[in-house]
């Protein structure tokens, strides 16, 4: 009669385990950039977007002639309360009038971060 075990061969051994996690290391290791550029290409898409809807705001409010309380920045201040922080980053945004500029559009929003 044979009283041997039978040996299991199931499972992963030592070094395969090592070398599936550094491998999964390195993978990660050479994403970490390309997702982090990602992210602040996003983020700087969302802001040009918001700078863009303001500018029309207040571009529609000076051709309007409409007589302010205030200056253009603190209509841009409003808005900022009223609807929270418009660049993702934390940029701030002011607004200036370029004379220089071509066509009609004098009036830009920037952003501290974003320019």
């Amino acid at each position: 009669m044979d009283t041997r075990i039978p040996q299991s061969h199931g499972g992963f051994t030592l070094l395969e385990a090592v070398a599936a996690i550094s491998i999964l290391g390195l993978a990660l290791t050479l994403a970490a950039p390309a997702f982090e550029k990602a992210i602040k290409n996003r983020e700087a898409g969302v802001c040009r977007e918001s700078r863009i809807r303001v500018q029309t705001v207040i571009q529609g409010e000076k051709a309007l002639g409409e007589e302010m309380d205030g200056s253009f920045q603190e209509l841009l201040e409003c808005y900022t309360e009223c609807y929270g922080q418009f660049c993702p980053a934390g940029g701030e945004y002011i607004w200036q009038e370029d004379e220089e500029a071509p066509g009609e559009n004098k009036l830009f929003v920037r952003c501290s971060i974003h320019k």
